[in-house]
């Protein structure tokens, strides 16, 4: 009888908890926004946590390097390659951002890039 009752008001103890932690912090929830094109060489400034994507290709014969920086011109990621002898290579990359960080795509040679970002919201 008393281990009934000690159960009983432990799982009402449970529920008022559950309740007011639901109840009284904001409801949130992350989700990806709507994808923006970008420019390669030129400097971003993330305002929410989100992601680069970038595609690069080059026709015969070119060469092409295509770099991804961040915060104190930092180099996340390098790509280099060539279409020897082939009508189109193409490559691409995917770089993570933090909220606050200064992002960049350059593309030197004779790359063509295109560059979009997909930003992370909070709802």
């Amino acid at each position: 009888m008393v281990i009934r009752k000690i159960q009983s008001i432990l799982s009402l103890c449970v529920l008022v908890a559950c309740f007011l932690f639901t109840f009284a912090s904001p409801a949130t929830a992350d989700g990806f926004g709507s994808w923006e094109s970008r420019d390669s060489n030129k400097s971003y400034f993330a305002e929410t946590d989100g992601f680069v994507v970038s595609y690069s290709y080059v026709a015969e014969g070119q060469t092409a390097f295509v770099s991804a920086r961040t915060p104190d011109n930092y180099v996340r990621i390098v790509q280099r390659f060539t279409a020897p002898g082939q009508d189109m290579v193409s490559e691409s990359l995917t770089l993570p951002v933090r909220a606050g960080d200064t992002w960049e795509i350059k593309a030197y040679d004779t790359a063509t890039t295109v560059v979009q970002w997909i930003p992370i919201e909070r709802y």
